[in-house]
């Protein structure tokens, strides 16, 4: 699938390569230095975060060093962000609104916080770029522009039926490249609504990588009116009734960050731009008010993967060179010299440790989920052994893997929930074979999907509701992936024997976002 190319303008480079664990494949686009990139046929819708809910319009668009001008002007109806040949920007707060209906207009492109294009593909708005506080070297008064949107293709994209249409919603099992990684997933179907008796689903393979879907079951829980519920990497259900944000949040290199934390918005937390580059770990810490009595507590976040870890992912595969096949066939047999926790000892994952008797201790970790959507994510927290009236954890990846929007910690006790499994009614492909069989259970028996754009209509009966509850829906589901790769050249084996030490990975990537900057002068 070929989304929309569009040109912004940044140094001349946008940074994506190939996909593994994350699941997202994209292209590199090189942007020439000469002629100028231009604006030519877009028009940027323009958002004021003191009127979030109108719209101007900003057309005739030419861009000098780090300023647009053109043309301003309210439109006579709101639009419905639709046309992919226009692009919403969000602009920072305290700018002066134009008084005039039509009139020249001049932007810097450090007013810009966030940009969008809407998928028609995937049915829903994509983000291109953020550039909030969270770090100097994304700031847009450093970088001339962004780039082009990519070229992309995933794992399993999980389509949703929103009671008219189909909705992107996630990726499922990210991260399952080798039979050996094969693992259960559980996303959250935010959007699903019933259609004609039945929930349905679309499971479409949109990347150049073999898909092998082992299982997918829907797990309906009803819950009591004003809760929610999350789903931990386990497949436990917990209740999130009062949640309560951080009383500090700091980064790894003691910036205050709570700001970017306390809302579900478009603020975020990108990890340290200017860490030392011997620190290759990114750290949120943060503080949360005990109650007296507290035993047990549940961590919440929204977050997803970035970009940048694809990028690094695809220079580690690299290496490979012209092996890569090879590598991948033997990765993919059981080998007990294996580390099954490589990717945690390199960072991929986002670790959390809670402070116990003043030393940081481990305690479990978030698996990676792809830099597609957003997830709400929950882990479970034993205070027992914690003392005193705080709660402090700290939140580690590897250098620039992980983005996150929000976070807070609910103390409230569980809840009753109602939970029914619901094994698939009927699955067609788009080829009109019946794969419902090979999804019902987990077995030896896989849903293949080989090709860019198989795709797969699952519908399951929904149930009965509870009254005075109200409704979440999940997709249960196991596979792994193989990415086809067309790998080139002799591998660097010297390197590639470095990536055997913990944090070796997180390192590579700081060192190689330190030379990104340097590179393009974006440090002060």
């Amino acid at each position: 699938m070929r989304l929309n190319l569009f040109t912004l303008r940044v140094i001349s480079l946008f940074l994506v390569g190939t996909m593994l664990f994350s699941c997202a494949r994209y292209s590199y686009y090189e942007l020439p230095k000469q002629p100028t990139p231009t604006f030519e046929g877009r028009t940027l819708r323009l958002y004021y975060p003191e009127k979030p809910n109108e719209c101007y319009m900003f057309g005739n668009l030419k861009l000098t060093e780090q300023e647009l001008s053109g043309t301003i002007y309210r439109p006579n109806a709101q639009p419905d962000g639709r046309d992919s040949n226009e692009i919403s920007a969000y602009l920072r707060p305290g700018l002066v609104i134009p008084d005039s209906m039509l009139s020249d207009y001049r932007l810097n492109l450090s007013d810009i916080n966030r940009m969008e294009v809407y998928d028609l593909n995937l049915g829903k708005s994509i983000i291109i770029t953020t550039f909030s506080a969270v770090g100097i070297a994304f700031v847009a008064a450093t970088i001339l522009f962004l780039v082009a949107l990519l070229t992309k293709e995933s794992c399993p994209f999980i389509f949703c039926h929103n009671g008219e249409e189909f909705e992107f919603t996630g990726e499922i099992y990210s991260g399952a490249i080798f039979p050996n990684l094969e693992r259960d997933d559980y996303l959250a179907l935010t959007c699903i609504q019933p259609k004609d008796g039945f929930y349905q689903i679309r499971m479409d393979n949109l990347a150049e990588e073999i898909q092998y879907t082992n299982f997918a079951e829907l797990e309906v829980v009803d819950h009591p009116l004003g809760s929610s519920v999350f789903v931990d990497r386990k497949g436990k259900y917990h209740t999130i009734r009062q949640a309560v944000a951080p009383l500090k949040a700091q980064s790894g290199t003691n910036e205050d960050v709570l700001n970017m934390l306390t809302a579900r918005d478009e603020h975020k937390f990108c990890g340290d731009d200017l860490a030392d580059k011997n620190s290759p770990y990114d750290a949120l810490e943060l503080q949360f008010a005990k109650p007296k009595g507290a035993n047990n507590a549940k961590l919440v976040l929204k977050a997803r993967n970035s970009i940048w870890l694809d990028k690094t992912l695809g220079q580690f595969l690299d290496m490979f060179g012209s092996s890569y096949d090879k590598w991948y066939a033997r990765q993919s047999k059981p080998d007990k010299s294996l580390d099954p926790d490589w990717a945690l000892k390199q960072g991929i994952p986002l670790s959390v440790y809670a402070k116990k008797n003043g030393a940081w201790q481990f305690i479990d970790y978030f698996p990676v989920v792809g830099p597609m959507a957003e997830c709400d994510l929950v882990l479970p927290i034993d205070l027992s052994e914690i003392d005193g009236d705080n709660v402090e954890l700290r939140l580690q990846c590897g250098a620039k893997f992980w983005e996150i929007d929000y976070a807070a910690m609910d103390f409230s006790a569980s809840e009753p929930i109602h939970t029914k499994k619901i094994a698939v009614d009927n699955a067609i492909t788009t080829e009109g074979v019946d794969i419902a069989k090979l999804v019902a259970k987990r077995d030896d028996k896989y849903f293949v999907q080989p090709r860019v754009g198989d795709s797969a209509l699952l519908q399951y009966k929904v149930p009965p509701a509870r009254e005075g509850m109200q409704r979440s829906v999940f997709l249960s589901s196991r596979g792994h992936y193989k990415v086809i790769r067309k790998a080139k050249g002799e591998p660097d084996i010297a390197r590639l024997e470095q990536f055997r030490n913990p944090g070796s990975f997180a390192a590579f990537s700081r060192n190689n976002y330190l030379e990104f900057l340097a590179k393009y002068s974006l440090l002060k």
